[in-house]
């Protein structure tokens, strides 16, 4: 398997390098593997985030910096990484390192059968707190009854796809910051691919960048703005 890992970033100096290398780590020892890259993908950090990842760029050929200079959101980040890279099998984790990574095999066993697979946080052992909880259950219920999607996380930070099966659908998405991964899996769902949950070891890490009563006006907008949009096609 030829394997691109996308890690969009913007002011993770805390987490950054600790991510990147035990992605690294990882990806070296899985035997599944032929061949693999790890993209940064970074744009408006007012930290030390660019700094460390020119570092981390010079220090392997694995590892590329793209610095998007003014990032205009998490989605945007994900498909600059997608455009800069050819392999089939594309996944993308967020850059607090929340997310385990004795995760990347199981996700790639299943893209051998699935086009997409998603991240779940649902499993009974993790916990991402009571409020955040309860704002995900109420997004995921309002997708899944806005679209029928019957995906229990729509927004967790680790995903994978083979490129094959949804560049054309990359191409077809409007949104480019935190909803980008539900009208992904959404649009895909209405493209037929097949799509496969895998619950996760997730442990947070640090302040969420996502404001729960800002962030749920977005949310709840967009949904709105995605459903009239099918009703209108």
């Amino acid at each position: 398997m030829n394997v691109t890992l996308a890690i969009p970033a913007q002011d993770e100096e805390s987490f950054i390098e600790e991510t990147v290398e035990g992605a690294e780590k990882t990806l070296s020892t899985i035997d599944l593997i032929n061949s693999y890259e790890i993209i940064i993908s970074e744009g408006g950090s007012t930290d030390n985030t660019k700094s460390i990842c020119r570092n981390l760029d010079e220090t392997s050929s694995s590892i590329k910096y793209l610095d998007l200079e003014d990032l205009q959101g998490k989605g945007r980040a994900i498909e600059e990484a997608f455009k800069n890279s050819d392999n089939e099998y594309f996944l993308f984790i967020d850059a607090d390192g929340a997310i385990s990574t004795d995760e990347f095999r199981p996700m790639l066993e299943s893209l051998k059968f699935y086009d997409i697979v998603i991240g779940s946080r649902k499993s009974p052992e993790v916990d991402i707190g009571i409020l955040r909880g309860i704002a995900s259950n109420l997004f995921n219920y309002g997708v899944n009854f806005l679209f029928s999607s019957n995906i229990d996380d729509h927004q967790c930070g680790f995903k994978g796809f083979r490129r094959s099966e949804v560049k054309d659908i990359l191409n077809d998405l409007e949104s480019q910051h935190w909803f980008w991964d539900t009208e992904l899996i959404i649009k895909a769902q209405s493209y037929g691919k097949d799509i496969e949950t895998l619950e996760i070891e997730w442990e947070e890490k640090g302040d969420s960048k996502v404001d729960l009563i800002s962030d749920g006006f977005y949310f709840s907008r967009k949904l709105v703005e995605l459903r009239i949009r099918k009703w209108s096609n």
